[in-house]
């Protein structure tokens, strides 16, 4: 029922703000934090993204993820991998050629973990793979 009401939205939204809608790529440092900043290095992220200017300076941001970073843990080269999609609102004010933004939102990933070896292949006896879910930030 959510997934319907979020199109009929952007449908909606779509249909009244025509030129209000902007496709995008970024990319930028996957930063570890926790006790993953223990085991991994920097490393980093991608985005494919569609902003819908709501109000001036107020955009809605839906997003999907990629990241990956790697490290050492106890000798063994480790490799943190994400993928996922969110949104956020972002306050995107346009200043001529300069455009800062800022914006918050919530996520949902898919998160694997493990061992690789020198081929970039992991270890199929020890990786691990979950589900996760929180905040996100962007500043630009």
């Amino acid at each position: 029922m959510f997934k319907k009401a979020m199109l009929t939205v952007l449908a909606l939204f779509m249909v009244t703000n025509a030129n209000a809608v902007e496709l995008g790529v970024g990319g930028g440092a996957f930063i570890p934090m926790g006790d993953a900043k223990e085991v991994y290095d920097t490393g980093y992220s991608a985005d494919i993204y569609m902003d819908m200017h709501i109000a001036w300076p107020v955009t809605l941001r839906i997003l999907g993820l990629y990241y990956s970073a790697d490290g050492e843990l106890n000798g063994v080269n480790q490799r943190l991998q994400g993928i996922g999609g969110g949104a956020m609102l972002m306050l995107k004010p346009e200043l001529g050629a300069v455009q800062p933004y800022i914006g918050v939102g919530y996520s949902a990933l898919s998160i694997r973990s493990g061992s690789h070896n020198s081929h970039n292949q992991y270890n199929s006896h020890n990786k691990s793979s979950e589900s996760g879910h929180g905040a996100i930030g962007q500043v630009g």
